[in-house]
């Protein structure tokens, strides 16, 4: 049984009166919990605690989501455009990607742009994305692209010719219509 076109159509599934979460809460959640950190003692100063850190806490309040220097495979990607599609944090304005070695799992992050009418910064260079992630703003110009993003920046990836005039076409078709600045190069 294909759960998540289920839990779509239902909105929540009911098992024996408990509520069970849909795929779009589990990875979201995989995602959060991955993330959070618990207080710790400094490692080089020690009379100091650092203090916990909630990721989800910070993802619904903080204008800035950074997610530069972290390991992101695909699933971390699914995880964070479910998160952007369930919560549609209205406070976000910037999401820092860089060197997150996320590949073509970018395109799931892309297609959920069209969640963050806030959004006006996406960072992602150097996470070794390639012309296959480039049809997620394909698919983005679909549903209505973005209108808030103003500047995307791609540079140091392993985008092509192709890759490029995916791009553009998805761009002429409605994708990121706000936009004013693309940084490939």
């Amino acid at each position: 049984m294909d759960f998540a076109w289920l839990s779509g159509k239902m909105g929540s599934i009911l098992l024996n009166g408990v509520r069970v979460l849909t795929a779009e809460e589990v990875l979201a959640q995989a995602l959060f919990s991955m993330l959070t950190l618990p207080a710790r003692p400094s490692a080089h100063l020690r009379h100091l605690e650092i203090p916990a850190f909630d990721a989800k806490a910070s993802f619904l309040s903080d204008a800035a989501l950074d997610l530069a220097d972290r390991e992101m495979d695909g699933a971390d990607c699914a995880g964070l455009a479910a998160a952007l599609r369930l919560f549609h944090p209205a406070q976000l304005r910037e999401l820092h990607l860089q060197r997150s070695r996320m590949g073509d799992g970018f395109a799931l992050v892309v297609e959920a742009l069209y969640a963050m009418p806030s959004l006006e910064v996406v960072f992602a260079m150097q996470n070794q994305i390639s012309d296959a992630a480039m049809a997620g703003f394909t698919r983005l110009a679909a549903t209505g692209g973005a209108a808030g993003v103003k500047q995307i920046s791609l540079q140091r990836n392993r985008i092509g010719s192709g890759g490029v005039r995916t791009l553009a076409a998805a761009l002429s078709n409605g994708a990121l219509p706000g936009s004013t600045f693309y940084k490939l190069k």
